[in-house]
């Protein structure tokens, strides 16, 4: 049997997000242990915290929103979700807790966000 504990391959946010964007892309791929995509599984964003000069964590519905475009994976594991941000993605990194529900056993993720750099800005 397949363990259903899961992670995050692939993270997206638009070729990166340019600071001050409102709206970034986010496109995760979960997959099992062995690295075949979970079909079917549900995701969620739980949390969202800023890395920097004085980390905080995000409130939902105050510094950003969540929009699920897919939260049920695809054929490939994909799940794709828009993340608002009223005033803008500020420069630096963004930490992000996953929810992934499965075969009835839910597990929670860690991944990340860069905002500026790689020749974007």
């Amino acid at each position: 049997q397949v363990p259903e504990a899961t992670e995050n391959s692939l993270l997206l946010f638009d070729h990166g997000v340019i600071p001050g964007s409102t709206t970034a892309n986010l496109m995760v791929r979960i997959y099992d242990y062995y690295g075949t995509p979970l079909v079917g599984a549900n995701v969620s964003v739980t949390k969202i915290r800023r890395f920097g000069f004085i980390p905080r964590l995000l409130s939902e519905g105050t510094d950003y929103n969540v929009t699920t475009v897919i939260n049920s994976t695809t054929s490939q594991g994909y799940a794709i979700f828009d993340l608002e941000n009223p005033v803008g993605w500020d420069m630096g990194e963004y930490w992000i807790k996953l929810n992934v529900t499965h075969g009835g056993v839910s597990d929670l993720i860690d991944s990340w966000m860069h905002v500026g750099g790689w020749g974007i800005d």
